[in-house]
């Protein structure tokens, strides 16, 4: 086989397992070789599915992928009945493993764009048409199409490392812009305005990147180049505000206090005793 699209391995010869629709809330299943990867497409219906003595919650509108290190059984478990899953076992599936993110499971989720999650689908959907009625015909559209459907998972998984890099990007360029400008009034609003984003999104991306959000950052940048100061200049604590970026010294130095639990004036003076 050759390696199409640069992104199947040469060589390799996908072979499908278990194969179904699934409409009732509760199914097991066996699974038997830790090569072996499970593939979830769930258009429809939130379930669990219980597997290595773990839990997991399953939205619709996602797919996902899994597989076990050891042999044994899964069940999937749905408080509705009505469902609309597919369920396909890739066999020696073991170039999926490069896309195990989190070596501590072996769930695998999938961010799948609308457009793509219905291609999935009507991929499915017409390989089950194929294995309906067996024929030599069928059975090679079947195989074509499993390739198909494993060029589009794979492809999930590269535009999200893409997204996850512009996210990366974009986090580290808000940084930049609050260390450049911490001395002007900066708020959510308008470094949303600035880089053309949600303020929600703001928020979401830096702390996602830096575990803090942005204004928590922004202040502790302030205080930080506000306690430089105290200690290597000679400049009041009211010009200091103003020039880290408060307007209100008053506030500046309540704020000062509740992070480094001193006032800015005794910082000074104790900087001065230690020397």
């Amino acid at each position: 086989m050759e390696n199409l699209n640069g992104f199947l391995p040469i060589g390799i010869n996908p072979i499908l397992g278990i194969f179904e629709k699934i409409t009732a809330p509760i199914k097991e299943y066996k699974y038997e070789n830790p090569d072996n990867y499970f593939f979830l497409c769930v258009i429809k219906g939130n379930f669990k599915i219980l597997f290595d003595n773990a839990m997991f919650e399953i939205e619709d509108n996602k797919a996902y992928l899994f597989n076990s290190n050891r042999a044994g059984i899964f069940k999937l478990v749905s408080a509705i009945s009505d469902l609309e899953i597919f369920l396909l076992e890739f066999k020696d599936a073991f170039f999926f493993n490069q896309y195990k993110k989190n070596e501590n499971t072996n769930l695998i989720k999938i961010e799948v764009l609308d457009n793509d999650l219905c291609f999935m689908k009507s991929t499915l959907c017409n390989m089950l048409l194929a294995k309906e009625v067996y024929t030599q015909n069928n059975e090679l559209i079947m195989s074509q199409l499993l390739i198909v459907l494993i060029l589009a998972i794979i492809k999930s998984f590269h535009l999200e490392d893409k997204n996850q890099e512009k996210k990366d990007d974009l986090a580290a360029n808000i940084k930049k812009y609050i260390d450049e400008n911490y001395k002007d009034n900066i708020s959510l609003n308008s470094i949303s305005k600035i880089f053309f984003i949600t303020s929600d999104y703001v928020s979401h991306i830096f702390k996602e990147e830096f575990g803090i959000s942005p204004i928590k950052y922004l202040i502790n940048k302030r205080i930080n180049v506000s306690k430089y100061l105290l200690m290597n200049t000679n400049r009041s604590v009211n010009l200091i505000a103003f020039e880290v970026g408060y307007d209100n010294p008053a506030y500046f130095s309540s704020l000062f206090r509740k992070i480094e639990g001193i006032s800015p004036a005794n910082f000074r003076l104790s900087i001065k005793r230690n020397i």
